[in-house]
């Protein structure tokens, strides 16, 4: 999709109206300028989510997720139809109206990576404090 944007591979780019260059591309100037604002824009926000962060159950947060991604695509991406999204410049108010969409899945992306990085954590620590207070060895 990022292609018919008017940029081939520089979505941040044209996100953050910084000029791109295919002879000199700051991916890594454009992306944290990109992730600062959409850390300023969303600090206000929850930084956990309680949705779907049970490790011992990925297949549901997964498809939970995923059906969430698929019911954004019918309503946002393909609400013009294939034919419009192949054949025009989305740069406009396609553009306008589709990055409000990407910025919050990103954040919402984020939330859940760090949330279940969390959880992951939590429980091996809880593994740890078991094995350090029983007595002798026991396996991971």
């Amino acid at each position: 999709m990022w292609k018919y944007l008017g940029h081939r591979y520089a979505a941040q780019h044209k996100i953050k109206r910084i000029k791109h260059s295919l002879k000199h591309n700051d991916e890594k100037t454009a992306s944290l300028k990109w992730a600062k604002d959409l850390i300023q824009k969303n600090q206000h926000r929850p930084a956990t989510v309680t949705e779907c962060n049970d490790v011992t159950l990925p297949q549901k947060c997964i498809k939970q997720w995923a059906t969430e991604s698929n019911q954004l695509n019918c309503a946002v991406v393909f609400k013009r139809g294939l034919r419009y999204l192949t054949t025009q410049d989305l740069a406009g108010d396609y553009y306008e109206y589709a990055v409000p969409v990407i910025e919050e899945q990103i954040f919402k992306a984020g939330v859940r990576l760090a949330t279940w990085i969390d959880s992951i954590a939590e429980k091996q620590r809880a593994k740890a404090a078991f094995v350090a207070q029983g007595s002798g060895s026991y396996e991971l």
